[in-house]
């Protein structure tokens, strides 16, 4: 799996990974996150999900490659962080 000449590569080396957000129900298919590259079809991600849980900055996540993007398929190993969401009555 190659990232030289992914469309959704930054200058910083990280790229777009997508998160499968259709199981949840909720109003979005898929969120996408910043990730470096951490191995073989391994990535970690450098940024926080707002919507996916189960994930949290600096996971290093499994990815296949689908139609150019970088699908999860698994979190690999946790990078320590937690996420927690506050919801505040509207």
């Amino acid at each position: 799996m190659s990232t030289e000449n992914h469309s959704s590569k930054s200058e910083q080396g990280v790229v777009k990974v997508i998160l499968d957000l259709s199981k949840d129900n909720g109003p979005l298919a898929t969120e996408s996150l910043w990730a470096e590259p951490a191995g073989d079809c391994l990535f970690r991600l450098r940024n926080v999900p707002f919507f996916a849980y189960g994930f949290s900055e600096r996971d290093i996540v499994k990815v296949e490659e689908s139609d150019g993007k970088f699908v999860v398929t698994d979190a690999e190993e946790r990078g320590g962080h937690s996420t927690y969401r506050i919801f505040l009555p509207t």
